[in-house]
């Protein structure tokens, strides 16, 4: 089997489903597949949060001497902020001549979703991000606002904020509703208010991060007028906290949690 050959065959265990048995065909074989199919590999590693096949995959570019260009690094980089190996990933970030977006991103996000240590760091690199020349698109600002709210850190998400405003992400659904979400988990619903009202266009996540954020604070009346909100809008398929219900039946289980 060449090259070509090994690869194509990959491909097709991944696209079947057969992770497992591509990564032990992989490792069997002394042939390398090139970095397209490592990349694919690595996917599907990240689709699946599969930490074991994943690092066997690593640890086969290694033995094998693989040199691993900026593609394949952010490819590894992903991979282990997705799974929550915050060293492994901090390594391979250090060691990158060059660092796109897509990196920057993948750190800020793993390091959001760790500790309070770790979404420290989410911010700082936010900062150190900037430094550097590179602009934040709307998934650097969902996840940094993602570490404030976790922090409870309100000042610098309001600076946050700012930036987001200053940016041409400002209007983003994706980085409003992570900044709507942030604004009440840090106890200020008026500033999640204006920035809901101020937002071009809501979906389903914003409404949800809406709603169930003045529910958890006790503002059960201003949580259901808000619901009412959502359904006049139209959102007939919407979802709260993944209830899988329609509308009606949906608000009869939040009127029932609010008011228990």
């Amino acid at each position: 089997m060449s090259s070509a050959g090994l690869a194509r065959t990959l491909k097709s265990l991944c696209i079947t489903g057969d992770l497992s048995k591509a990564v032990r065909l992989l490792c069997q074989s002394p042939l390398c597949p090139g970095a397209r199919t490592y990349a694919l590999l690595l996917q599907e590693c990240v689709n699946r949060r599969d930490a074991r096949l994943g690092k066997r995959i690593h640890a086969r570019m290694v033995g094998t001497g693989f040199r691993c260009g900026e593609y394949i690094t952010t490819k590894l980089l992903i991979f282990y902020a997705k799974i929550g190996d915050l060293g492994c990933a901090q390594k391979l970030f250090d060691g990158m001549p060059q660092r796109s977006v897509v990196a920057w991103n993948a750190m800020i996000s793993g390091c959001a979703r760790g500790g309070p240590g770790a979404q420290e760091r989410a911010v700082e690199l936010f900062g150190a991000m900037r430094a550097e020349g590179l602009a934040p698109d709307q998934f650097t600002f969902a996840s940094v606002l993602c570490a404030c709210a976790r922090l409870a850190a309100l000042e610098r998400g309001r600076r946050v904020h700012a930036v987001a405003v200053k940016s041409d992400v400002g209007g983003n659904v994706f980085a409003n509703s992570a900044l709507v979400d942030m604004y009440l988990k840090c106890s200020s619903p008026e500033d999640a208010r204006r920035a809901f009202a101020a937002a071009p266009e809501r979906n389903v996540t914003m409404w949800t991060a809406v709603i169930s954020g003045h529910g958890q604070q006790g503002r059960a009346a201003e949580a259901l007028a808000l619901f009412d909100r959502m359904a006049a809008d139209g959102a007939e398929e919407a979802h709260v906290d993944n209830l899988g219900k329609k509308l009606p039946e949906q608000r009869t289980v939040l009127l029932h949690c609010f008011s228990s």
